[in-house]
């Protein structure tokens, strides 16, 4: 049965942990999540993202919220329609006058993000987020897990660059919300639609 094609489609997918990677050149273009905005960046990315604390502390080292250095992840506020760029360590000294709460974050004042820690209250909304460096091999499989919003094209990229791995390691596929097949998942058009996509890592 033909699965109905719709504006947004969602799809939720199951893969061999080897085969994420095929997914990780979206997070550097930028995808949308949908979340409760308000909060503070800390809250986003460990309580709604279920990222480790550990992991926040040693891979996330330099943070922009709408194009300014972020330094304290507990007083800048999320809200909706944001960008959120997140980095490993930058090299040399413009990495090290740009990461959070760093030696030289001095030197950039002018160009840094001054939270208040105070929100307007928990609320749905929504933000553009991008990983770079190094990123998104370590975070980037939370914000699968939790579902981003990419153009429909995008994806129709990955799956022709990275066909052969990424289909391999497909063991499970949800077609907005039905039960579906890898060969109905490759003959999906996606151009001109929206896609709410869900990656899970399987621990079989």
């Amino acid at each position: 049965m033909p699965v109905k094609q719709t504006p947004h489609a969602e799809l939720r997918l199951t893969v061999r942990p080897q085969s994420l990677s095929c997914f990780f050149p979206l997070l550097s273009r930028g995808f949308t999540v949908h979340a409760q905005v308000g909060c503070s960046i800390y809250d986003l990315l460990r309580h709604q993202l279920n990222i480790h604390e550990q992991l926040l502390e040693t891979h996330v080292q330099t943070v922009f919220l709408n194009g300014k250095a972020v330094d304290d992840l507990h007083q800048s506020i999320i809200e909706d329609g944001c960008t959120l760029s997140l980095s490993g360590a930058l090299p040399g000294l413009v990495g090290a006058a740009f990461r959070k709460s760093g030696f030289y974050a001095g030197l950039r004042e002018a160009v840094s993000f001054h939270g208040t820690g105070k929100g307007q209250g928990l609320r749905p909304g929504s933000l553009t987020v991008k990983l770079f460096n190094l990123t998104g091999p370590t975070i980037g499989p939370f914000f699968l897990r939790y579902g981003i919003e990419i153009a429909g094209s995008e994806l129709e990229e990955v799956f022709q660059t990275c066909a052969e791995p990424l289909f391999e390691g497909l063991l499970r596929v949800k077609i907005n919300g039905r039960a579906s097949t890898p060969a109905a998942l490759r003959a999906l058009d996606l151009k001109g639609q929206t896609v709410r996509l869900f990656v899970e890592p399987s621990m079989d």
